[in-house]
This record gives structure tokens, C-alpha cells and sequence, in this order.
């Protein structure tokens, strides 16, 4: 099973944003420490919308997601690109055409140089875009940077406010900005820095499911879950939740394979993870895939090894009939799956 940004409601914790004209729902999901929760709640990533009338309906929404070379090119309609770098700092913003309307360059801490399409220093920005360093919002007037919970300076190099968990934030100080890593390092709440990976840091694939599970309604109560945990995707099968509904030792065994196989399916279905910890977060599908469209080839996958799951139960009669059971109510969910994405067939006998 995998979940998708779009399919996220805001009732259920996750954080949503207006910005000007179009309204998102961000998914990045983090257990939060109780003084942040009072703050503001779970951390979400760089996520704007720029949106000038004033030049050619320059619009683009921006995920801290992977991106070819270091352009970010997701936008309402496909067509209007920003470019960002390894921080998702915004470096230029081009019209439909591709055309570069403004320039973007920053000092280590993010205080910002706007230059116009031909590289000539501009007093401000001429499209009114004010998100500039990691995705942040810029005040010229003040010369800060709104971090959401806290204000930063570029020229100082640190946050205006403290951290509201003292020194648990940062060992280094109650108003540091990217422990130490300001050319890498992410802090879009102003509540939790996130930092490149290093492979120290990263969590295990057991301790991504638990964190995973242990986080209410992320796994959506399925019994498995594909989804990006430390820069990777993982993928999770919960056997409690099996075993809970399965009383058939053999048929377990079936199932529980088979759910792993389903699991493996979206693999190659989702875009590479950000490298960034700590970080739990659902996957995007490739181009020209859909959530509809994965979950429909999972699910055919998922039947492909019931059926002889079925047949290895033998005389085993409460082994036929768990494994039946659970045959027919993949092939539900497959056909509702499958008549989302208008994907018919597949499954010889099975599905038409």
C-alpha cells in the first residue's frame, strides 16, 4: 500500500498551507516533541507557491524531493519551473516558456542577492516572490527570514527566538540555525534542523516500520506500507495485524508472503527519496504513474501468489479457506484499484 500527498486530509494532523492562490496539503510526518506540538505540531518541509499576475501566470509548487540536476520543475500546471540547489533554495524562476525572469544567490546564512534576467542586481524582487533561502519566506523591510515557529538573520547567522526545547534542539546553542551545516542543513518549521544523511544516521528498516507505525493513522491500519524513511525507500509488513485476523498457521505463512510481494511492487514505483534525516515521509510515484496505477499492479502481483498459494495448502481445509477468503477480498480491492486507474485485465481466470 503506498499513500500520497493528495490523497492526506489536514483533520488528521497533517499540516496544511495557504499560500496566496492555490491551498496544499504537506505529509511529511514527524513525531514531534511536546513543546514543539504546542508550537505548531509535526514538522513539514519546503513547500510554496509563487503565483505573479503580473508576468505571465509565473506559478510553481516546490517539494523537498529529488530533482533533476537542480531543477524543481513540479508546478499547478506542469509548465512554470523554479530551480533550486541542494538546500531547495531558490536560485531562479523562469516563465512557461523557460524563459529566466529572476536570479537568486545567498550567503551561507541566506541573505539573498536578487538579479534580474540579465544578472543585474535588483533593490527587490520584480515578480514579488519573497521565498528565497531553503524555501523560506524573505521580509526585506526586516532582513529576516521567517522560519514559521522563529526568525532567522542572515547577517547574524542564527534565530532571533530560542528553541523551545532549550538545548535537547541543539547542543550548541538555543538560537542555532543548522547545527553547524548551513550549506546543507534544513530547518523549515524553525523547530527541527534536518541534515543530509550519513549512514550512521539512518534508521534501520525495523526502526523505520516502528516509527512508522507508531505514528497515528501514517500507516492508514494497512498490514504493509511502502514509503521513503532516512533517504530510502522501506518497505513494511506488520504481523501482528495478520495474525490478529489469520488463525491458520499455513494460511499466515501465505498471506504474510504474499503482502510482502505486494509491498515489493511499489518499489520501482516511487521516486527517489530525499536524502535528508531524520525523515518519514510518503513516496511519489515515477512519471507516468499513478497511486491508482501501482496499487492496481500490487494487487495483481498480490493474487498472482494467493492462487498457488491456495493450492500448497493441500487438505489443509481452514488453510483453503482463510487463503479463499483473503483472495476474494484482494480481488475487491484490486478491481476498485484497477477501475480507478482504467487498467482492465492481467490476471488470466482471475480478473478480465
Amino acid at each position: 500500500m503506498i499513500r500520497g500527498y493528495w490523497m492526506m486530509l489536514a483533520d488528521r494532523g497533517w499540516f496544511t498551507m495557504k499560500l496566496m492562490s492555490l491551498s496544499i496539503i504537506k505529509s511529511t510526518v514527524k513525531e514531534p516533541h511536546p513543546a514543539h506540538a504546542r508550537a505548531g505540531g509535526f514538522d513539514v518541509h519546503a513547500g510554496f507557491v509563487i503565483d505573479s499576475r503580473d508576468t505571465q501566470d509565473i506559478g510553481a509548487v516546490t517539494w523537498t524531493q529529488p530533482m533533476q540536476g537542480d531543477s524543481c520543475s513540479l508546478s499547478p500546471n506542469g509548465s512554470s519551473p523554479i530551480c533550486c540547489n541542494q538546500q531547495y533554495s531558490i536560485t531562479a524562476v523562469t516563465t512557461s516558456a523557460g524563459a529566466v525572469t529572476e536570479r537568486y544567490a545567498y550567503t551561507a546564512y541566506g541573505l539573498p542577492t536578487i538579479l534580474d534576467a540579465s544578472a543585474s542586481v535588483l533593490s527587490s524582487s520584480a515578480i514579488s516572490n519573497r521565498y528565497t533561502y531553503t524555501g523560506r519566506e524573505w521580509d526585506a523591510t526586516l532582513a529576516l527570514h521567517h522560519f514559521r515557529a522563529r526568525w532567522m538573520s542572515p547577517i547574524a547567522g542564527r534565530f532571533l527566538g530560542r528553541d523551545l526545547i532549550g538545548y535537547d534542539g541543539s547542543e550548541w546553542g538555543l538560537y542555532h540555525f543548522g547545527n553547524g551545516s548551513a550549506l546543507n542543513a534544513l530547518d523549515p518549521s524553525g523547530l527541527v534542523c534536518l541534515a543530509p544523511c550519513k549512514q550512521a544516521n539512518r534508521r534501520s528498516e525495523r526502526q523505520c516500520c516502528q516509527a512508522a507505525k507508531a505514528i497515528p493513522n501514517f500507516d492508514g491500519g494497512n498490514r504493509g506500507l511502502t514509503f521513503c524513511c532516512d533517504g530510502r525507500v522501506v518497505t513494511c509488513v506488520w504481523s501482528n495485524r495478520v495474525n490478529d485476523d489469520v488463525g491458520n498457521v499455513n494460511a499466515r505463512r501465505i498471506i504474510l508472503n504474499c503482502i510482502h510481494k505486494h509491498e515489493e511492487n511499489h518499489v520501482p514505483d516511487i521516486r527517489p527519496c530525499p536524502d535528508i534525516c531524520p525523515d518519514l515521509r510518503y513516496g511519489e510515484p515515477v512519471d507516468g504513474y499513478t497511486f491508482a496505477m501501482s496499487e492496481c499492479l500490487a494487487l495483481k502481483r498480490h493474487i498472482r501468489c494467493l492462487i498457488p498459494g491456495l493450492r500448497s495448502c493441500g487438505n489443509d481445509l481452514s488453510c483453503k479457506e482463510e487463503v479463499s477468503r483473503e483472495i476474494t477480498d484482494i480481488f475487491n480491492k484490486m478491481k476498485i484499484a484497477c477501475d480507478a486507474a482504467n487498467i482492465k485485465g492481467g490476471v488470466p481466470g482471475v480478473y478480465e
